[in-house]
């Protein structure tokens, strides 16, 4: 995940403490959130640097369209209320394969030097086997699940709509 506020990255990373009664509010449904993943990355992007968001901000904004690959939903209550439909979700597509570094994972190969992250990426590919060198999630008392790119996903979805 990325963030443009090195003060809600601080909090976020326990190196900041929140004391306004919202950001305390909202740093306590990220700790909920956190619960429901394995693991997350936070990375601070200066706000300069951070066209994607930008983008999504000028596009809600300005009430133009959505930038393609891009899912969100209407918030109808603040996303500090505790009930799951107040959570808000914005996954912006990259055009990366997101199953590039799980299979790096698995076959042992490092992308980073940072301690956290690869026992972040260890824990998650623990999840994940390569079987004929396709990906697949597998579970404890489910099949296992092939795992496709996201413009597949986004193929799939279109077929069965």
């Amino acid at each position: 995940m990325s963030i443009d506020s090195q003060v809600v990255a601080g909090q976020i990373k326990k190196e900041y403490v929140a004391r306004e009664v919202e950001l305390v509010k909202y740093l306590a449904t990220v700790r909920a959130l956190e619960r429901r993943f394995q693991g997350f990355t936070l990375k601070y992007i200066p706000r300069a640097e951070n066209t994607e968001a930008d983008e999504l901000v000028k596009a809600a904004t300005n009430n133009l369209p959505i930038p393609e690959g891009a899912f969100y939903q209407v918030l109808q209550a603040p996303a500090t209320q505790a009930t799951t439909k107040a959570l808000k979700q914005v996954l912006l597509i990259e055009s990366k394969d997101w199953r590039q570094l799980i299979i790096a994972q698995i076959n042992n190969v490092q992308h980073s030097e940072d301690e956290a992250s690869i026992a972040r990426m260890a824990a998650r590919e623990r999840s994940y086997t390569l079987v004929n060198g396709i990906q697949y999630k597998k579970g404890v008392v489910q099949p296992l699940l092939k795992c496709i790119t996201q413009s597949e996903a986004k193929d799939l979805l279109k077929e069965i709509h």
